[in-house]
């Protein structure tokens, strides 16, 4: 059991009001679990409170902490404190609400907390500040999401993001279906807090290839098991996602652990961090760019016979061609090792059946059995392409265009009648006959006087 000891002490203070002296009774709460203590301006700013400093109305309040569990008491008004030195119901509602217990109305009290109790409360506090850290050092000019179930609803933790000044969008998540409002674009960076103790929502979602993810922002999970979060680094939108970290706590202590997911540089979740009492462990870096350096990790291409882009001389033996070439130059510049497979024969690209499933090249990349493709291949949305793959940027243009033969100059003679088909001046000529004799009937026929 943990004993909790909150003292109530009054204090005469002497305040000027301009050329007048007086003095006024003030009152300090001590708040106890122990020995070791962390100053109040430090706790209250990552739980989104304030503290009254030496103002008329109000009571002045300390803090103090043990191991890290804290009881926030923070900015009490009390219209009139020296009337009476026990704290109102309202001013002590934060601690009540946190420890479960009521509260003593007298100068001096011993409440008890369980030691789960308390063991979760200090390490809400200290995830509340670790995330707080990463917003303001990793996301000072992103938007944010904060999506969270139902386990965090009520915690420090949640109540901390909800204070961060960022543009933000707050999402309680009680289905995978909740997830549909969830604004994945933005002209800003993007960084993603998601504070989850049940996995089932948010594994069920990024499962599901054709939902909306954005793949380039930074998300930060807590609350899950480093098992949980090697299971959303395999699922359909985890293993592409380059900036996947999350916070587990450490069993037994005041410790977070952080873990990273490695895309192409290795399996799983690898530690790269610790936070404790005031901030992490190491300088590590906690979102490093993983595409620019694949430290020769494997990285498969699909491809097929298709000269003089890729040629396939003798089974067995390695292609070559232009677009071999550009391959072979951007797993230099990327430190890759490139693994070449050959389509099957005959599928070339590939092409949709009725449910929008590929086969060829772009199959292949479809059912993620390989990284990326390469052969003579057009930016086209074409039997709607892009649903199944992406396109990188091109690296070679080419044009379309139709070839008609120039027809050869006309000959001198036919200079006149060649502005005109043979159908005009055939019609022209019927009209010369027919018109001619009417001209000449109504030119010379009978006058009368």
């Amino acid at each position: 059991m943990k004993k909790l000891e909150i003292n109530f002490e009054s204090v005469s203070k002497r305040i000027k009001l301009g050329a007048n002296v007086m003095e006024k009774k003030v009152m300090n709460v001590n708040v106890n679990v122990g020995g070791r203590k962390m100053e109040a301006a430090y706790l209250c700013k990552h739980l989104g409170l304030s503290i009254a400093d030496n103002e008329m109305g109000h009571i002045h309040i300390y803090i103090f902490l043990l191991a890290s569990q804290a009881i926030p008491l923070c900015s009490v008004n009390s219209s009139d404190p020296s009337n009476s030195l026990a704290p109102s119901r309202t001013s002590i509602h934060q601690a009540q609400k946190n420890a479960s217990h009521s509260l003593p109305q007298h100068h001096q009290g011993l409440i008890h907390l369980g030691r789960s109790t308390a063991k979760d409360f200090s390490g809400e506090v200290l995830l509340a500040d670790a995330l707080s850290y990463i917003a303001h050092h990793h996301f000072r000019h992103c938007s944010l999401v904060v999506a969270f179930d139902g386990a965090f609803a009520e915690s420090l933790v949640l109540r901390a993001m909800i204070k961060l000044p960022h543009n933000k969008q707050v999402i309680e998540v009680q289905a995978p279906g909740n997830f549909s409002g969830t604004l994945w674009t933005s002209f800003q960076c993007r960084g993603y807090i998601f504070l989850f103790r049940d996995a089932h929502s948010i594994l069920s979602f990024t499962d599901e290839a054709d939902d909306p993810w954005d793949y380039r922002g930074k998300y930060v999970f807590a609350g899950l098991t480093k098992k949980e979060l090697e299971t959303i680094i395999k699922t359909k939108k985890g293993r592409n996602t380059e900036h996947i970290t999350g916070f587990v706590k450490e069993k037994d202590t005041d410790e977070w652990k952080m873990y990273m997911n490695q895309l192409y540089w290795g399996e799983g979740m690898t530690l790269v961090n610790r936070w404790r009492h005031r901030g992490f462990t190491s300088d590590g870096e906690i979102f490093p760019v993983k595409t620019w350096d694949l430290r020769g990790a494997p990285i498969i291409l699909y491809t097929f016979h298709f000269e003089p882009h890729v040629i396939f001389n003798a089974p067995g033996k390695r292609p070559h061609g232009r677009d071999i070439k550009m391959a072979d130059t951007l797993a230099e510049v990327l430190n890759f090792t490139l693994v070449i497979k050959k389509s099957p024969d005959g599928e070339f690209w590939g092409y949709p059946d009725a449910n929008g499933s590929w086969n060829g090249m772009n199959g292949k990349l479809q059912r993620r059995e390989g990284h990326f493709g390469i052969t003579n291949s057009f930016i086209t949305s074409n039997d709607n392409c892009l649903a199944a793959i992406d396109f990188s940027r091109f690296y070679y243009c080419d044009q379309s265009c139709f070839m008609t033969r120039i027809e050869p100059p006309v000959p001198k003679w036919q200079s006149l009648l060649a502005p005109f088909a043979l159908s005009t001046w055939i019609v022209t000529l019927i009209s010369l006959l027919v018109i001619s004799p009417i001209v000449y009937f109504l030119a010379n026929g009978p006058t009368t006087e």
